[in-house]
């Protein structure tokens, strides 16, 4: 059996990255055993239920820390931890978004800006000494870039959300931009497509329903096209 473990930064990235390996590996209870938890206190998994079979191939272990700002030191808190139950490897995934990010922007350009934001968590990281790799992934700037990049998926939600309709109503051509480049903040973007049609779902349960939505196929056919960050975390994911 080999351990994964991969900490995130909130819910939604939670229920991504649990619905997208199940995708990967074909829901086969024997490769993969999925159990998530939270640090969060707000955070609601009763219906996240373990996934497989506990002496499947690869146990992955994902947990909500609650916030960008408690990912890294979740990681550094639970080393020992880790190691004692012999995870071969730890994974990250939190947004470029965040008050640093905010900070370094006003001085720098975008790209740089991204680039500190990095440093400075691999500095972090670099801080404690790991018997065990630990890797981590960003979505440029929110995971919902990631969502809009895939937007093929949402007359699937909702007929009327055609990327005309889109388009029209918001003056935002999805099929012409890269939401990872183009896009400060996604989320906003998101938000204002589902007023469209007067959907006022809470974070889990919308993020649940695009989820459910992206396949395997659909994140092939804009590979090198858009969004090269969501990309290089799925290769990783495919590759334990």
């Amino acid at each position: 059996m080999k351990r994964i473990e991969i900490f995130v930064e909130g819910i939604s990235e939670l229920i991504f990255v649990r619905d997208i390996l199940q995708k990967i590996y074909n829901y086969d209870a024997n490769t993969i055993y999925i159990h998530c938890n939270s640090l969060n206190n707000f955070t609601n998994l009763t219906d996240l239920w373990p996934f497989g079979n506990t002496n499947a191939t690869y146990h992955i272990e994902i947990t909500d820390t609650g916030g960008y700002t408690k990912l890294l030191s979740a990681i550094t808190n639970r080393r020992m931890r880790l190691s004692e139950n012999e995870a071969s490897l730890v994974l990250g995934l939190r947004d470029i978004d965040s008050q640093e990010y905010e900070e370094y922007k006003k001085d720098h350009s975008r790209d740089v800006a991204i680039q500190k934001v990095e440093q400075g968590v691999l500095k972090g990281l670099n801080v404690v000494t790991f018997n065990i790799e630990v890797k981590i992934f960003y979505a440029v700037t929110e995971l919902e870039a990631w969502f809009l990049a895939l937007h093929t998926i949402f007359p699937q939600i909702d007929s009327r959300l055609t990327h005309d309709f889109i388009k029209t109503s918001l003056d935002l051509d999805l099929e012409n931009i890269d939401p990872e480049k183009d896009l400060e903040k996604p989320s906003d973007n998101l938000m204002a497509i589902l007023e469209l049609i007067n959907n006022h779902d809470d974070k889990p349960r919308r993020t649940k329903v695009i989820v459910s939505k992206i396949t395997l196929e659909l994140m092939e056919e804009i590979k090198n096209q858009k969004v090269s960050r969501m990309h290089e975390f799925i290769d990783q994911l495919k590759t334990f």
